[in-house]
């Protein structure tokens, strides 16, 4: 299991998601849950952004990499 750690702006955004959209929010939580378990079932990017990978849940994106036992979520954006 990795640990997930969320950037300041990924963090933002969450909260945010949580007050507006409780139900989006706690699907958000859910695949978040499912990414520290299995990190390589997102889709990888390429090009400049080679190295982050992507997972949606509805309108939203995940980007997030995989570093060591961590995993870094660094935007929760539409």
């Amino acid at each position: 299991m990795y640990k997930v750690v969320l950037t300041k702006q990924a963090e933002n955004f969450f909260n945010l998601v949580m007050k507006s959209q409780p139900q989006m929010g706690l699907r958000i939580s859910k695949v978040i849950d499912l990414l520290s378990e299995e990190p390589q079932c997102g889709v990888p990017l390429h090009g400049e952004l080679k190295g982050l990978y992507k997972y949606r849940v509805g309108t939203y994106r995940i980007i997030y990499q995989i570093s060591h036992s961590k995993l870094i979520i660094t935007v929760i954006d539409k």
